[in-house]
């Protein structure tokens, strides 16, 4: 997949994202959540990127992320602007002048949507 330069500077800079899995509520009899169906289950998280672009996430086997792929491997990953890149994006007037608001929908933001792979190579 190409992916253009501006998307890839994005990636690359984020170390912060927001990772959905599926969440079906069979597979986990302690938690109850007043659901039968599955439903898009979301957490913040760290990221790293290997060269290609490949999202790195360090899962610990007791998140309910791990038991959720373990099942569907079907995965989103958001990530956004964490530092502001570029002068042009909108600002906003205010009334108070000790708040210096900005829009956060106004920041660059991207979704990566695949399937997750468990690896243990350790020269990743």
């Amino acid at each position: 997949m190409k992916i253009n330069f501006k998307a890839r500077q994005l990636i690359r800079s984020a170390s912060k994202g927001y990772f959905s899995s599926e969440f079906n509520p069979r597979n986990f009899k302690n938690i109850k959540t007043g659901f039968s169906n599955s439903f898009s289950y979301s957490t913040f998280t760290m990221v790293a990127f290997d060269y290609d672009l490949s999202p790195i996430l360090l899962l610990s086997n007791l998140s309910e992320h791990t038991t959720n792929i373990l099942n569907n491997q079907d995965v989103s990953l958001m990530l956004c602007e964490e530092q502001k890149m570029y002068e042009f994006f909108p600002k906003f007037e205010n009334k108070i002048p000790s708040i210096d608001y900005e829009d956060p929908m106004s920041r660059p933001r991207i979704t990566l949507i695949g399937k997750i792979k468990k690896t243990n190579d350790i020269h990743i």
